[in-house]
């Protein structure tokens, strides 16, 4: 198995942390919506709210299961920019994105 570069990994990071300027209204930026990690998105959401997919994830192994100082890989942490969904998983060791409207897989990376 060939892994790629560090200086490639490097480069894919800041191309998508590059794109977080970008967000909206609708989008959810980081873990627990923003900086303040208050897990509150101060727009009001639509009336007719309906789920369009789903997806069933691995169940997270986390790393201290007893210690909830260290609890951040005792579930996944989604983000949303745009009309992609970025799900990373600490079961798989990858991080995939989601088309955010029909749940699609666009791309993986390990």
């Amino acid at each position: 198995m060939v892994l790629p570069s560090k200086s490639w990994v490097a480069c894919l990071a800041a191309c998508i942390i590059s794109l977080s300027p970008l967000a909206g209204a609708a989008d959810w930026p980081q873990f627990r919506y923003d900086a303040g990690r208050t897990a509150a998105c101060p727009h009001e959401l639509p009336g007719d709210l309906e789920l369009r997919w789903a997806r069933t994830l691995p169940t997270p192994r986390p790393a201290f299961p007893h210690d909830l100082r260290l609890g951040f890989d005792a579930s996944h942490e989604p983000v949303v920019l745009g009309n992609i969904m970025y799900v990373p998983s600490m079961v798989t060791d990858r991080l995939t994105a989601l088309d955010a409207a029909t749940g699609a897989v666009l791309w993986r990376f390990a």
